[in-house]
């Protein structure tokens, strides 16, 4: 509550205990009221003092946090390495900071918030004096007794001089089991495209083979006739009779040309 509201609140106190005061008859009233009036007017005295005080007072500087990160809990009592994902099965988790600018003796506090599709869902708050104007701390949050957290995002506010100083997120989720990469499918590459096959053209129809002789020479009868002067004579000695075969070389040595 600021100091200003406060004056105020003692400022109605005070115009009613006066009311009061003017408007009983009663002596007994009278004289209670007169004391708790001279009470009133003196405790806004001090506030109004304590106020202006207040007011010339120079500003604290800003709290400036140097550090803030999440962590799970390591071996041996020691955090383990920053992260922003956690298991469900998670047992505690942390929230880890150091601090500049802070005023000894004033507050900080954390609230933990599940984001749920619902909505935002305070689960704790946690809070701590600071007694340096630099220093290291941490919260912590865990389930309660045989639960786990829940799968989602959480937000974690820091709350000091009536104000949220810093926020964090960080993220539950199961782990997730790498499946076997596939295996790409090998495509057997396509036969190269052959040339069309090529015909030869038809060969162009022979003429038939006429059979033909040399050229007569001059002077020699052609063989083909003297063997037709021979059978012809031949075929006639032997109608005749003539079966000798010496008489038919000599007749047909005859029918030969001279020469």
């Amino acid at each position: 509550m600021g100091a200003a509201a406060t004056v105020a609140e003692s400022d109605v106190v005070v115009t009613a205990l006066a009311f009061a005061y003017l408007y009983t008859s009663d002596p007994q009233v009278k004289r209670e009221l007169l004391t708790r009036l001279d009470g009133a007017i003196a405790a806004r005295q001090t506030l109004r003092r304590d106020a202006e005080q207040a007011a010339r007072a120079p500003l604290p500087k800003p709290i400036v946090f140097t550090q803030l990160f999440t962590a799970g809990s390591g071996q041996g009592n020691r955090l383990a390495d920053p992260s922003v994902s956690f298991p469900p099965d998670e047992k505690v988790i942390y929230l880890r900071f150091a601090y500049e600018g802070g005023v000894p003796g004033e507050e900080l506090r954390s609230r933990w918030v599940f984001l749920s599709r619902e909505g935002p869902k305070e689960i704790g708050q946690s809070a701590l004096t600071m007694r340096k104007a630099a220093d290291i701390g941490q919260f912590s949050f865990s389930p309660t007794s045989g639960t786990r957290f829940a799968e989602g995002v959480y937000r974690i506010q820091l709350l000091g001089r009536s104000a949220v100083l810093r926020e964090v997120d960080f993220v539950v989720q199961a782990p997730r089991v790498a499946s076997a990469p596939a295996r790409p499918s090998v495509t057997p590459p396509s036969p190269a495209a052959q040339p069309p096959a090529v015909t030869p053209p038809p060969a162009a129809p022979q003429p038939p083979a006429v059979a033909t002789l040399p050229p007569p020479i001059p002077g020699v009868r052609p063989i083909a006739g003297l063997v037709s002067v021979l059978e012809a004579t031949l075929a006639r000695d032997i109608a005749n009779g003539e079966r000798n075969t010496g008489r038919c070389v000599r007749r047909a040595k005859s029918a030969l040309p001279s020469g």
